[in-house]
């Protein structure tokens, strides 16, 4: 039995020498991809105060092509001022705001008691993933129940977490 895998208009034999399981591995990757693709964020925020776990989150949403997009504060201030800049642009809008919980200044808590201020427009348009470490996610497992947050993640972010995501990320009705 011959399979054949189309890319780009060419039919390729992989039947000979590859190997069932790599074959298998292979399309396993390539409808991963498809499917990560057909459910990518336009603009995902990355709100948190350590350089080095911005850098790791960012690449990582590249890397998997996860959205078109990023923005990247390192602090809530900053990253509110521009929800509250752009409260009537809906496509600079994230879909999907990515907070650190601990954070000095303003953490994760005020963060989201200034964004419920925000216009609604802006709250419907936008879903919150709450990272933390693991010691801190037993604090903050109420706030998954909160309109406001969509998901609580340990941090660093896995590529598990964002296959997670896609799959069970349906767009918010745009209200802008």
């Amino acid at each position: 039995m011959k399979l054949h895998v189309h890319q780009s208009g060419a039919t390729k034999d992989y039947s000979q020498g590859l190997g069932w399981m790599n074959f298998v591995r292979l399309h396993s990757f390539t409808y991963l991809a498809a499917m990560l693709t057909a459910h990518k964020f336009d603009t995902v925020m990355i709100i948190d105060d350590n350089a080095i776990d911005c850098f790791i989150h960012s690449k990582l949403l590249k890397l998997l092509r996860f959205s078109t997009k990023e923005l990247v504060y390192n602090n809530c201030f900053s990253a509110l001022k521009y929800l509250y800049d752009h409260q009537h642009e809906a496509s600079e809008l994230p879909n999907l705001i990515l907070l650190d919980w601990s954070m000095p200044l303003m953490d994760g808590l005020e963060f989201l008691a200034e964004y419920h201020q925000l216009p609604q427009a802006v709250q419907s348009h936008c879903r919150i993933v709450v990272l933390s470490s693991f010691a801190e996610l037993d604090h903050i497992v109420q706030f998954n129940e909160a309109a406001l947050v969509w998901r609580v993640l340990e941090k660093p972010l896995r590529r598990q977490d964002l296959e997670e995501l896609a799959l069970s990320f349906h767009p918010i009705q745009q209200t802008c």
